[in-house]
């Protein structure tokens, strides 16, 4: 996913690779072949229910069709399985010609020693494995799909055709243009991404643009259909999709075009009267401001103290996490070990993920579950985020180590030294407000270190980043209280 956006790989064909890599690595085994097994995990990762007294190969088909739909077409699909949709024109035979695409689709297994056994392991050139989906090898598998009347499958209805959604277009992938024996998987990953497709380049655009301004031209940015709000510059919206897909689907030309624009250049600090005219911003007078996302949070906070290890790739890693916050985990039991060196400062990218019991600095930061599609993450301002970041060892490291840069790079007074700080951490100068409080701070906590020799010690080594030896604890400790504070402002944690 990574090396897919870094080398620039048009959104089209990533997209095909996503859905339908498998088949195309089966087709094109020179090409991108481990690359595009690789891809498939979007839907081989899933939820999986092993459940053998219940058919749940439909709950797995569901969650796919739900990543797609919201995902990637901006659409709500999952009504459609019991009902026709209330609100868009997607019926029930609509969701089932859509459904017969994945249930001819083999997905991986999980869970059990005898599922392990029948995973759909590919070796990959090069060694390693993946997990892969593909077609079912026994072609009388492969099909249509009965409707599941009000959504369960133990009570079934009519054959419906596979076919796209013709409600978004009439040019539907049908029947006839499925060869024998495929799921016609490839087929529709390719008409998702094809230009006659009215959706997916506005969908893509408009996530861009949300990433630069921080609300869509259109909300919310998972649903297109009619419960969704129009989009305040509906021209502006369908020249950027015309645009990307006229420039060969290349997101980082997009990104290049949105973020020189003039709008995006503005300041987000408006006047009293600006502010009551357009709370919500929709009308571009400023630019917005919105706290970082919950691995970004992280990442500037050891970003700012110099701690960030910038690599890309690699496996999961495991920072800092209270101790025994696993230990009502079961199936199986497990235990978090912490690890060391560079991987303690990797991106939050990198963090390893546990689907329904998340990092708990995550999980304060509103990052989502993973059960489930997230198109769009909600943004809470609670206390429990303060206490994170002044309490969460990987937010006392990074001041610590803050401090020390503070002390080795800010001059000679303190108050050089703060306003060294403010510029790293903030690109500004301190306020005459902020100047006060902290130097009172700072000299407060060096007087209350140097009379406590054992905390000026604690606070000055906290951490496994090697301690500057040459500084005095009394000092390395008193300017990491500054920098904690610096680091808990909500400056600090927003994208202004």
């Amino acid at each position: 996913m990574i090396n897919s956006f870094n080398d620039d790989l048009p959104y089209d064909a990533f997209l095909v690779e996503q859905i339908a890599g498998d088949l195309l690595a089966k087709r094109e085994p020179q090409t991108r072949a481990r690359e595009r097994i690789i891809a498939t995990g979007y839907i081989a990762l899933a939820r999986r229910f092993n459940n053998a007294a219940y058919n749940s190969m439909h709950l797995v088909v569901d969650n796919t069709i739900d990543t797609i739909g919201r995902g990637v077409l901006g659409m709500s699909l999952g009504c459609a399985r019991c009902h026709d949709h209330k609100f868009d024109g997607i019926t029930t035979k609509d969701y089932y010609g859509l459904a017969g695409y994945f249930h001819s689709t083999q997905y991986p297994h999980a869970g059990t020693e005898h599922h392990r056994q029948r995973l759909n392991f590919v070796e990959l050139e090069g060694g390693g494995i993946a997990y892969a989906v593909t077609d079912k090898k026994d072609a009388s598998e492969i099909g249509d799909t009965r409707v599941h009347i009000q959504g369960e499958p133990k009570d079934l209805g009519e054959v419906v055709v596979r076919g796209f959604l013709p409600a978004i277009t009439p040019k539907a992938a049908n029947q006839a243009d499925i060869p024998e024996g495929e799921s016609g998987r490839l087929q529709l990953a390719r008409w998702i991404a094809s230009a006659d497709n009215p959706l997916t380049a506005r969908v893509m655009v408009n996530r861009l643009w949300a990433l630069c301004f921080g609300r869509g031209l259109a909300m919310p940015l998972d649903d297109f259909g009619a419960q969704g709000t129009p989009p305040t510059h509906p021209e502006l919206l369908d020249w950027l999709a015309a645009d990307l897909m006229d420039h060969g689907w290349d997101i980082k030309r997009t990104m290049k075009l949105l973020v020189t624009s003039g709008a995006y250049r503005q300041s987000s600090i408006a006047d009293a009267k600006t502010l009551a005219a357009d709370p919500l911003n929709k009308w571009l007078a400023r630019q917005g401001r919105w706290r970082l996302d919950a691995e970004m949070v992280r990442d500037n906070a050891l970003a700012v103290s110099g701690l960030l290890a910038k690599p890309i790739g690699g496996a999961s890693v495991k920072p800092y996490q209270p101790v025994g916050y696993w230990k009502h985990l079961n199936f199986p039991k497990r235990k978090w070990a912490p690890d060391s060196g560079v991987s303690q400062y990797r991106r939050g990218l990198y963090t390893f993920w546990c689907r329904t019991f998340l990092h708990p600095s995550m999980l304060a930061f509103d990052a989502p579950t993973r059960e489930g599609c997230t198109a769009e993450r909600t943004r809470s301002n609670i206390p429990q985020q303060a206490l994170v970041l002044l309490n969460d060892p990987t937010y006392v490291e990074a001041a610590r180590v803050f401090a020390e840069l503070i002390l080795r790079n800010g001059g000679d007074t303190d108050a050089k030294r703060l306003a060294w700080a403010f510029e790293r951490a903030l690109s500004r100068g301190a306020s005459a407000a902020e100047r006060d409080i902290l130097l009172r701070l700072a000299r407060e906590r060096t007087e209350h270190f140097a009379a406590n020799a054992g905390a000026a010690k604690a606070a000055a080594t906290a951490g496994e980043w090697p301690v500057t030896t040459a500084l005095k604890p009394e000092h390395v400790a008193a300017w990491t209280a500054v920098s904690r504070a610096i680091l808990n402002l909500y400056e600090t944690t927003s994208r202004f």
